[in-house]
């Protein structure tokens, strides 16, 4: 999930939309590379309060954008899902 600081009623109004979106794709590459995905599909939404947000969802196949679907992983599967999003976050970061 990715959050902008500015409460906005609209994510296409955020003064820092610019910000924001490159923000966005620097974590689609990033989900991409380290999820082994074919795409990153996007769920957005506001709360009442004003929060924005988008969810990054890595895509396969058709099946994989169901919002109710679950994935499982125990605490080392996350773990070493975490350290390769990291490291494919670093790696496109410094060479945007």
């Amino acid at each position: 999930m990715v959050v902008p600081k500015e409460h906005v009623s609209d994510l296409f109004t955020l003064e820092s939309y610019e910000k924001f979106f490159s923000t966005v794709y620097e974590l689609s590459r990033a989900l991409r590379t380290s999820m082994g995905s074919d795409r990153v599909g996007i769920a957005a939404g506001i709360t009442e309060s004003g929060h924005g947000y988008l969810h990054l969802i890595p895509i396969n196949s058709a099946d994989d954008f169901l919002v109710n679907k679950e994935l499982h992983l125990d605490q080392e599967e996350l773990s070493v899902l975490c350290d390769t999003l990291r490291d494919s976050l670093s790696t496109f970061s410094t060479t945007s």
